[in-house]
């Protein structure tokens, strides 16, 4: 919610702080795990960029999601494209992906 009000030193501090939080193993079906795997990364590669003197944490959470892509869901992964982006992260495409984008292309 801080990040919606850009307050973004706030978001970043709280993404932080979560990424120490351990999996409560045993209360598994009551949580969502994605919260604990990745969307504390997901903020942070989000709000780090506007944070002085931050923006390694940034490039460090895109590139933690990176090796977990398979876990995200589609919104995340565009969202994740783009952020890479401005920490200059480069995103290998799946064949699939490449496939797409040139069907597309050929379909304009």
């Amino acid at each position: 919610m801080y990040r919606v009000y850009s307050h973004h030193q706030k978001s970043q501090e709280y993404g932080l702080k979560g990424k120490n939080i351990s999996i409560p193993e045993s209360e598994y079906h009551y949580f969502d795990r994605s919260i604990y795997e990745y969307r504390f990364d997901y903020e942070i590669s989000i709000v780090a960029y506007y944070v002085p003197g931050k923006k390694h944490l940034g490039k460090e959470a895109v590139e933690t999601l990176l090796k977990m892509k398979d876990k995200l869901d589609d919104s995340s992964i565009r969202m994740l494209k783009d952020n890479a982006k401005f920490y200059n992260v480069e995103i290998e495409e799946s064949s699939e992906e490449s496939s797409e984008r040139e069907f597309y292309q050929d379909s304009l």
